[in-house]
């Protein structure tokens, strides 16, 4: 019962205090750009990590420099694949948060949960018995909405009171209760199987913030690899076993919340000028897919009327996860009388990506053409998505 009351009417004062001496340097940074971050590659591995203040990004101006930047170009560094790291950040984050993020989000997305909580509810006091019952709930969260699903995994609490200037009495306690907290939760964990513990033990534990966040996230991300290398290890035979499906109302209520109209963008033309000149193709374009027709926002090298879905060779491009590729429409028997097969465009080759709305469903996609057969490299198909992500990234701004 005490111990309650001490949550309940020191945690505020304490919370408070600790709150005082992480802003002393000032008002701090926090990103402002769109809160996905991805690492060079094809195929990509998808991961959604929730957390307070620290997956928000406190202390730097863009995600590409918070944690999940880190984590996407060290992980695509190490699996030789394209990752993409979207980040769900509160900066009144909790246990009762993360369920309601977890209930709100199409996990089948993703291919790695990370889950970065319990700091507030050490700094607040919360007492060991109501902590246990809140990871007791959440458990039964991850259990609910993720069967067969993408493992779960829950990161243990750094030593953050390190980088306070607190009395040394308050660091220790903070330290005692961290290292308690975290105890109980590898217990949890244990226990339910419905998430895995990361032992987190980053080099430098805690953030100087406003002066060297971007160098702690990096040695954050460089603990946290190892681990996510074996949930996406899991990953790879829940795809295998699992047939997509997507569904079709969600995907046009999507496009329709982007608001893309038929204006020129020039940063889009630029892009497909791009796309067609880096690749050493005769055209690219822009394409969606809006109810039963196919229609273009941006084109270089190729006039592409409005066709019917079903004649889009891009229609197909939005049903994969990754770079779909047609070495040559001539040797495709469901292809040879497509109108790109004609004289008016006889279009031999098509390498194309899709596009995404927030919430990743595929609205359209990026392609280029060309009058002669190719093969296409990994190399060329990693640039090709690199490419459709920097389209993404426009048509995504008032999104940010």
């Amino acid at each position: 019962m005490w111990r309650n009351a001490l949550h309940h009417v020191f945690g505020p004062l304490a919370y408070a205090w600790v709150d005082s001496g992480v802003r002393k340097y000032g008002d701090l940074a926090f990103p402002h750009d769109v809160p996905i971050s991805h690492g060079w590659g094809t195929d990509p591995y998808r991961v959604l990590v929730i957390g307070g203040p620290v997956v928000q990004g406190i202390g730097v101006a863009s995600y590409d420099l918070a944690l999940s930047g880190h984590l996407a170009r060290q992980l695509a560094t190490k699996t030789g694949r394209g990752v993409d790291v979207e980040s769900r950040g509160s900066e009144h984050f909790d246990s009762f948060t993360a369920a309601r993020v977890l209930r709100s989000e199409d996990l089948r997305r993703f291919d790695a949960v990370l889950l970065m909580l319990g700091s507030r509810e050490a700094v607040s006091l919360r007492s060991s018995r109501q902590w246990k019952a809140d990871l007791h709930r959440l458990l039964g969260v991850i259990a609910e909405v993720t069967p067969n699903g993408p493992p779960v995994m829950i990161a243990g609490l750094t030593s953050f009171a390190d980088d306070l200037e607190l009395p040394g009495p308050v660091r220790r306690l903070l330290a005692k209760r961290v290292q308690r907290q975290n105890l109980e939760t590898e217990e949890a964990c244990n226990a339910s199987g419905a998430a895995t513990y990361v032992r987190f033990a980053p080099a430098r534990a805690g953030i100087e913030y406003g002066r060297d966040a971007a160098a702690v996230y990096e040695s954050w991300a460089t603990a946290l690899v190892p681990p996510m290398m074996s949930a996406l290890d899991r990953t790879e035979s829940i795809r295998a076993s699992q047939a997509e499906t997507v569904e079709e109302g969600a995907r046009q209520r999507a496009l329709d919340d982007l608001e893309v109209d038929a204006k020129r963008n020039p940063k889009l033309d630029r892009l497909v000028e791009a796309a067609r000149d880096m690749l050493e193709m005769d055209a690219a374009s822009i394409n969606f897919i809006d109810h039963g027709l196919q229609w273009t926002k941006a084109s270089v090298g190729v006039d592409s009327p409005t066709m019917p879905r079903g004649d889009a060779i891009c229609n197909t491009t939005i049903e994969t996860t990754g770079v779909y590729v047609v070495e040559d429409l001539d040797e495709e028997p469901r292809l040879r009388t497509s109108r790109w097969t004609a004289p008016t465009h006889h279009v031999r080759f098509y390498a194309g990506y899709p596009l995404e709305a927030p919430g990743g469903a595929r609205v359209g996609a990026l392609c280029v053409m060309d009058r002669r057969p190719h093969t296409f490299s990994a190399g060329e198909s990693a640039t090709l998505r690199d490419l459709a992500l920097s389209v993404q990234k426009v048509l995504w701004e008032r999104w940010a």
